[in-house]
């Protein structure tokens, strides 16, 4: 039997999120993002906050997007027609696999960083051998 947060977990998760369909790819858990999605933001991005963003419209829903903020607090740099209304936060789960997932791609970013400074290092020193 599930409890309300158990429940309402589950409603909003059901809500907001694409599920386990033929086209889509398993994040972390039990969130999913669509495969084309998630190729192009791992081969058009090279800064983590830009897959973020790119993985936020494959792992939600149009309407989760338009209706929901990152914290459930209203926007801030305008006013708001909706104020009388309840803003939704963005299911935390799915949130935190797409940060595990840039934290990963940033790492392979940092090393990927380091190789090229090592290898530019190395090149430079070699060009500097051969002049003398």
């Amino acid at each position: 039997m599930l409890d309300d947060d158990e429940l309402s977990s589950s409603a909003i998760k059901e809500k907001q999120l694409y599920g386990n369909t033929p086209s889509t790819i398993k994040l972390s858990g039990d969130i999913y993002c669509h495969k084309k999605v998630l190729k192009a933001a791992l081969t058009n991005s090279s800064n983590v906050c830009h897959i973020a963003r790119r993985l936020l419209v494959g792992v939600f829903k149009p309407e989760a997007l338009q209706a929901c903020t990152l914290t459930g607090q209203e926007w801030r740099a305008a006013p708001s027609p909706r104020k009388s209304q309840d803003i939704s936060p963005l299911y935390q789960p799915a949130v935190d696999a797409i940060i595990d997932r840039d934290d990963k791609k940033e790492v392979s970013f940092q090393s990927l960083r380091a190789t090229k400074l090592r290898n530019s290092v190395w090149e430079e020193g070699d060009k500097v051998g051969k002049e003398q």
